[in-house]
């Protein structure tokens, strides 16, 4: 009869026999203390002799063995192979490298798995985020190929990477005399500091988890903190373990059984299970402990019961190596670290409790009551775009919705196209007069009844599941007055000139919308995105799609009876939602698409062809009411960023409270985007458009545009020397403050929205399955 315990130790070949030596002589040394079954997973083995092998490493010990191939898959897959050969009611995994370190192993293991309420119990555990650590190390690696300049404290803490991927760097680290050479070189080619380069992390990233990039993989992976047990020494109910989803052969698919969102350890916690790390003093340590209990990567690591190479190769580390490591693995929850710390901007700080991290990471809790939620859709000549957008509504698993779609004197039949589905959530008004956008903005608001309303455009959408997420965090969060998510993008096809045939991609919308899990905004940064707006430096975008409104803030916002007001509503309507809203959920999860088709504004700004825009927002700008009081200020060029300066204007004359539109940036970004485009670096003020604008330039701005136009144009005839100048003038000279990156995931895939929809209806885009084993990182991951 089988005992209760099984333990599986992998023996995978291809480590070699010395691993297998090493575990059979620990479990010589420390007797299990409870009775169990071993079975020895014979991984790879083909010919007698490798048998006979084994057999005389474990002889003496009472063992039984089970065979499966190299090309089984990873660990996960060969203890899968194993626990469907056995009955025993719990199974405990060890891999191929781990040593038992204590006597009574197994019976510490079964004193604390035995325990009410455990879900599972292991030897290690850690807080890691594969997708946290991963966007550091990137960044890292990418900076070492710009190069950067030569930072020694960072080499030390990472030099457990630089042995492997960068032997040049490792030797100037290593040798004084080529370190000061290098250092003459920074100096020389005037290159970037790492603090520079950090600019650059939000598309470093986003281009390594888009659809070509390397770690696109971890994209649905937790961001730490990411409680779980690591895999080489844990304990779990076998019928747990063959009822877990079974992942595909890859690295990246076992990384996520171990630690993703469907994983062993997650899902435990998601039925209100605990996870204990068990000690070699018999203890099992509840979460919040982890990080000083003595175990993985903790103090002196003199409290493991189990080790492996991981836990090996941390002894070998040097202190600065440990340092980074610590960071990686605990963050700001080990109290000898920074509660705010993070690397290179990616965070590893302690921005909540781990219950309350636990429960962001449980599905979503259906809500008491479903609230009214207003869609409103204005439209002018878009039929196939605004039926797109209402399937984006009516497809959703929600009942208690209304659509408000705002005819904006279209030609075509929009009404009856739309009475024509039969739904009477969905109504439609119309005016006979071409209203400018901002009217017809203000009309489709009008229409609204709900609790909670949108505002979309015609080429723009929701995402599947969007109104049981807004009605959850309602409730979650006390019904607050504004929801800010990140969007997904869809840029139809034949927007884009460089991608023609159109491409999906995630959105950030603000530098504070990261994480994967939602909070409420503080009034610092919002007082300070707002005030970054009216410098004209943005640091968050304005797309209506992205801000779910209760009607207290919108009736909160009516001016003269009207919420919108000046050329751009969504610009407007952004900043004084964001401002006066008195609670603000920000939710890091892509809520909603925004759409960019070939007669959107969008596409004109893409194309450089705003004139033809402008046409489309029927907006007079010299009727404007402070049109008049900014025009002092305003310089020839780009309309475009008039009308912005012109609607931040409005924003502060709203806001009553000191704050004004930095006219004086406005000038210099009006000045830049003019000249940074002329051939010549003097003969643009010969030109008419050059003297229209020379002459209305103060001597100051005079001054500065002579300098940089000279500096830039020498940027780019001696990049080596000056390139980080050039790029430093273009950048100040810039309406955004940070950089908006894209992680682009599907190219060419899509014709229309409702094909977005019906894919993310599935879930979250999934990668492609060509393999990414040329990353560099991987690579170099794989190495260490």
């Amino acid at each position: 009869m089988a005992s209760k315990i099984a333990v599986l130790y992998l023996a995978r070949l291809a480590e070699g026999f010395a691993a297998f030596e090493a575990f059979a002589e620990t479990y010589r040394k420390h007797p299990a203390g409870e009775l169990h079954d071993l079975v020895i997973i014979c991984k790879g083995f083909a010919k007698p002799g490798e048998h006979a092998a084994i057999d005389a490493i474990f002889k003496g010990i009472d063992y039984k063995t089970i065979s499966v191939p190299e090309d089984i898959g990873l660990d996960i897959h060969a203890y899968r192979a194993a626990a469907r050969k056995i009955d025993n009611e719990y199974i405990v995994c060890l891999n191929t490298f781990s040593n038992l370190r204590a006597d009574n192993w197994l019976a510490k293991l079964w004193s604390n798995m035995s325990k009410p309420g455990v879900g599972m119990v292991g030897a290690t555990g850690s807080f890691e985020s594969l997708y946290s650590s991963i966007e550091a190390i990137e960044f890292y690696l990418w900076s070492l190929r710009q190069p950067a300049r030569y930072n020694e404290q960072l080499n030390r803490d990472f030099t457990w990477l630089l042995r492997h991927v960068d032997p040049v760097t490792m030797r100037q680290k290593e040798s004084k005399r080529l370190r000061i050479r290098r250092m003459m070189g920074d100096v020389l080619r005037n290159r970037p500091s790492f603090s520079k380069l950090q600019e650059y992390l939000p598309t470093v990233w986003a281009n390594a988890i888009g659809h070509n990039g390397g770690h696109r993989y971890f994209r649905d992976v937790p961001q730490f903190p990411n409680p779980h047990i690591r895999s080489n020494a844990f304990m779990v109910r076998r019928t747990d373990l063959l009822g877990a989803p079974l992942p595909d052969k890859s690295k990246f698919a076992c990384c996520q059984f171990e630690s993703g969102i469907h994983g062993l350890s997650i899902t435990a916690l998601n039925k209100g299970l605990e996870l204990l790390v068990v000690g070699a003093d018999g203890v099992g340590y509840p979460l919040e402990q982890w990080p000083t209990c003595r175990a993985f990567r903790s103090g002196d690591q003199s409290n493991l019961l189990v080790s492996d190479n991981q836990t090996d190769a941390f002894n070998r580390f040097s202190k600065d190596e440990k340092r980074t490591h610590l960071v990686m693995t605990w963050g700001g929850y080990d109290p000898e670290i920074d509660p705010h710390v993070d690397v290179f901007g990616v965070s590893f700080g302690k921005r909540q409790s781990l219950r309350e991290r636990i429960k962001h990471l449980a599905p979503m809790a259906k809500a008491p009551r479903e609230r009214l939620m207003s869609i409103a859709i204005p439209t002018h000549n878009r039929l196939d775009l605004v039926l797109d957008a209402i399937k984006t509504v009516t497809r959703q698993n929600y009942e208690n919705w209304e659509i408000l779609v705002f005819d904006n004197c279209s030609d075509e039949p929009i009404a009856p196209a739309v009475n024509a589905l039969g739904d009477a959530r969905i109504r439609v008004e119309r005016s006979e007069d071409f209203l400018p956008v901002t009217a017809s903005w203000n009309r489709a608001i009008n229409m609204a009844k709900g609790e909670y309303v949108t505002m979309v455009g015609d080429d723009d959408g929701i995402a599947p599941g969007y109104f049981e997420r807004i009605n959850y965090l309602a409730d979650e969060f006390d019904n607050p007055d504004l929801v800010f998510s990140n969007l997904y993008q869809f840029m139809h096809p034949g927007v884009v000139p460089s991608i023609r045939q159109g491409y999906v991609a995630s959105l950030q919308m603000a530098d504070f919308l990261d994480g994967d899990y939602p909070f409420i905004v503080d009034r610092e940064t919002i007082r300070r995105s707002v005030d970054n707006s009216l410098r004209m430096r943005r640091s968050f975008m304005f797309n209506m799609p992205a801000f779910c409104a209760s009607r207290t803030l919108l009736e909160r916002l009516r001016i003269d009876g009207q919420v919108l007001h000046s050329p751009f509503p969504d610009y407007y309507f952004s900043n004084l939602a964001l401002q006066l809203a008195e609670k603000v959920v920000a939710e890091p999860r892509p809520l909603a698409f925004q759409g960019v088709s070939k007669v959107s504004f969008g596409f004109t700004l893409i194309n450089n062809r705003t004139d033809e825009g402008f046409k489309v927002l029927n907006y007079d700008g010299t009727i404007d009411p402070l049109h008049k009081e900014c025009s002092r200020h305003l310089l020839p060029g780009s309309r475009y960023y008039s009308e912005y300066i012109i609607t931040m204007a409005h924003v502060a004359k709203v806001l009553d409270d000191g704050r004004k539109p930095d006219f004086q940036h406005y000038r210099k970004v009006q000045i830049w985007q003019y000249l940074k485009d002329q051939p010549s670096m003097l003969k643009w003020m010969k030109t008419g458009k050059g003297r229209e604008l020379w002459v209305l330039l103060s001597p100051e701005e005079k001054r500065w545009a002579l300098k940089s136009n000279l500096l830039y144009k020498l940027s780019k005839r001696f990049p080596r020397y000056l390139g980080s100048t050039g790029r430093e003038i273009d950048r100040a000279a810039s309406d955004q403050l940070r950089e908006n990156p894209q992680a682009i995931y599907r190219v060419g895939d899509h014709v229309t929205l409702s094909d977005v929809y019906t894919e993310l209806e599935e879930g979250p885009f999934s990668p492609d399955l060509r393999s990414p084993e040329k990353d560099s990182t991987i690579r170099a991951l794989r190495a260490v």
